[in-house]
């Protein structure tokens, strides 16, 4: 159904992020270590919402893990597992977009600067891999653009890129001050209780050990390059979580060796995982019906109208930096989802008048001010509040007729 099916890609992604991590640090270190860090992932709060929500961010972190991990197997004795990494990276990009390659790029600079003894293994295998990346991608970008043309270049590689990172997403900014500590604190809550449980100090110490060294590497440049974003959600940190997991859950180990065995914190990290579940689902439910379901219903009674479906003003109204509930309310892409038809979101008056015939527009009651209600009138349409067949708190819906005139003379 619409509910659960399109989620399921997301939880499939999720369980084989884990399964990943779990075989490649079972390869690199002790079978303790490789339980206890992928239980604790598993328990990750960030990683159990994204991982039943319909988002790219769950294929996107399944791909930078693949592509990550064998990454780190190429340049310490096993360089064709670079082409692994090209054709990782390629369907990381299509999960969301160039920011994969910029990720891959950093890592792999910085991890041929800060570990030299690597330098040597960085040879061959580029020109085969690019080759391969090149191919996945253009499977689905070639298309896109061939079908969409500049809409496909402005919309999804300079607005949801670029834009979003130049901080034009209104709805997730955040306070200036809080730029440099929003998505440190993001990754610290995601692993808790893990995160407080090594030395506060050793939070800004190199670790020891070549692969603790490079998954610390990975974790701070995913978290460093986010922090430069004037976009701020907490789900951006996600592709740090499993390797910064991996170094904490060492750390704490180590710290508390002399007290408690393996098996107990294995133990430990299973019992979170559980309760996390348990409580992320009552919560997600609710957060979901209070903040989409309403949306939702009315996209579904629109498939019974006749007229252009708009969803009308949603998202940041204004520049404010402040993180107000009010003001820092979100678009519905879901929107379209629950509908069998094409509609329009807008905020724009304009955009509105160019349809021709019925407009069903959905909104909230105070976006539609007097003004905006002059301006939709004097657009040439006549206006009335349609009744619901059932209850809503936060939008309505209002149809906009064409008066019998020639509307293009009013624009």
């Amino acid at each position: 159904g619409r509910d659960f099916g399109p989620r399921l890609p997301s939880v499939v992604c999720a369980l084989l992020t884990a399964l990943v991590l779990f075989r490649f640090l079972k390869r690199r270190t002790d079978i303790d270590l490789a339980r206890i860090a992928t239980a604790a992932y598993g328990g990750s709060l960030l990683v159990v919402g994204t991982g039943r929500l319909l988002l790219a961010d769950a294929p996107l972190v399944l791909a930078l893990v693949i592509a990550f991990t064998t990454f780190y197997d190429s340049i310490d004795g096993q360089p064709k597992k670079r082409l692994l990494t090209a054709i990782a990276l390629g369907f990381a990009v299509l999960a969301k977009g160039p920011v994969a390659c910029v990720l891959f790029a950093l890592l792999a600079g910085f991890t041929y600067w800060r570990m030299p003894e690597l330098r040597p293994n960085f040879k061959g295998y580029w020109l085969t891999g690019f080759a391969l990346f090149a191919v996945v991608v253009a499977a689905w970008y070639v298309p896109c653009y061939l079908a969409n043309g500049h809409t496909f270049v402005h919309d999804f590689l300079y607005e949801q890129n670029i834009g979003r990172f130049s901080g034009r997403d209104l709805a997730h900014k955040t306070y200036v001050w809080m730029i440099p500590f929003y998505f440190p604190l993001a990754a610290y809550f995601a692993m808790l209780p893990w995160s407080i449980w090594p030395k506060a100090r050793s939070w800004f110490q190199q670790p020891e050990g070549r692969l603790m060294h490079y998954l610390w590497i990975w974790g701070i440049v995913v978290i460093a390059f986010f922090s430069l974003s004037m976009t701020k959600l907490p789900h951006y940190v996600l592709p740090a979580i499993a390797p910064l997991t991996v170094v904490v859950v060492a750390r704490a180990l180590e710290r508390w060796k002399h007290k408690h065995g393996a098996d107990f914190w294995l133990k430990c990290a299973l019992a979170w995982s559980c309760v996390i579940a348990a409580v992320a689902t009552p919560v997600f439910y609710l957060y979901s019906q209070s903040r989409f379901a309403e949306v939702q219903q009315i996209a579904t009674y629109l498939n019974s109208l006749d007229g252009t479906p708009v969803l009308f003003g949603t998202g940041r109204q204004s520049k404010d930096e402040g993180m107000s509930a009010t003001l820092n309310e979100t678009s519905h892409p879901s929107f379209f989802f629950y509908l069998d038809r094409e509609g329009l979101m807008t905020g724009d008056v304009e955009d509105v008048a160019k349809i021709d015939g019925v407009v069903d527009l959905v909104a909230k009651p105070e976006r539609l001010d007097a003004e905006t209600l002059n301006l939709l009138a004097l657009s040439g349409f006549r206006i009335r509040k349609r009744k619901l067949p059932f209850m809503t708190k936060q939008y309505g819906l209002w149809r906009l007729e064409p008066v019998m005139f020639d509307r293009a003379l009013v624009r």
